[in-house]
């Protein structure tokens, strides 16, 4: 980091070797030597500014866009670049966050293809084994057919219940359409026959209503309302068992 034990030394602008002049040695300080040495002290930040080398003096730039002197960047001010990092560090969390979950829906998208996978291999296994089991028979050629078989009816299975559910879906659709059709065909046949039918006179006698007496009504109730008067009781006879209907008293005579 010193430029003592370095290939190239430091030369200022302003430098001139014939001042530079040779002191005798009886003049020269004795004593501890100090060497003068130039430092750079390194640290942790990184001024976009000045983290370039500048040209001093007698030399000119390649025009390199990145370098342009004439950029916004090295024309900003503090405030301008202090916006402008903030800006850069959201954009830059803001990212890394898309990526956050980016990353988790591909884990989920492997997560769900490897499952599938397994599904794959242990049904090969399961094959593998069947045919085994069939060829240790002498039916290598029959286990392969119904391995066979077994897939195609699955296959069809799976076609025939997509065709259900898309023909109950269609049927559906088609019962209320035709539904709403018809009653929209008899309310215009309705409407049709309403316009279309003429109004009709009849030049026949209409019979008069009869009219009915309310005072034989009222006469008719008052009859059937009446009751007749009750009988009376008859008068019981009592005869005398002795026979003194006859006799007179003395005091009659």
């Amino acid at each position: 980091m010193s430029e003592r034990k370095v290939l190239t030394k430091y030369y200022p602008p302003d430098f001139d070797p014939s001042k530079i002049g040779r002191t005798p040695k009886h003049l020269r300080p004795t004593g501890p030597k100090t060497i003068s040495v130039r430092l750079m002290a390194p640290y942790s930040m990184k001024y976009p500014k000045n983290m370039d080398y500048t040209s001093e003096r007698g030399a000119k730039r390649n025009f390199e866009p990145w370098r342009d002197p004439a950029s916004k960047e090295l024309q900003e001010t503090d405030e301008q670049r202090l916006d402008r990092l903030e800006r850069e560090e959201a954009e830059a969390a803001e990212e890394e966050e898309r990526n956050a979950m980016e990353e988790l829906e591909a884990k989920m998208e492997e997560s769900k293809r490897e499952m599938q996978v397994a599904d794959a291999l242990d049904e090969i296994r399961t094959r593998n084994a069947r045919i085994e089991r069939g060829g240790k028979g002498g039916k290598e050629d029959q286990a392969l057919a119904q391995a066979r078989l077994e897939s195609n009816e699955s296959r069809l299975r799976e076609e025939q219940e997509l065709e259900e559910a898309a023909r109950l879906v269609f049927a559906k659709d088609n019962v209320e359409r035709a539904r709403l059709e018809e009653e929209q065909e008899l309310d215009s046949v309705a409407d049709r026959e309403t316009e279309s039918k003429p109004a009709t006179y009849s030049f026949e006698k209409e019979p008069r209503p009869r009219k009915v007496n309310n005072s034989t009504i009222l006469l008719k109730k008052a009859i059937s309302n009446t009751t007749k008067p009750p009988a009376a009781a008859a008068v019981p006879v009592v005869a005398s068992g002795l026979g003194l209907a006859g006799y007179d008293s003395d005091e009659e005579d």
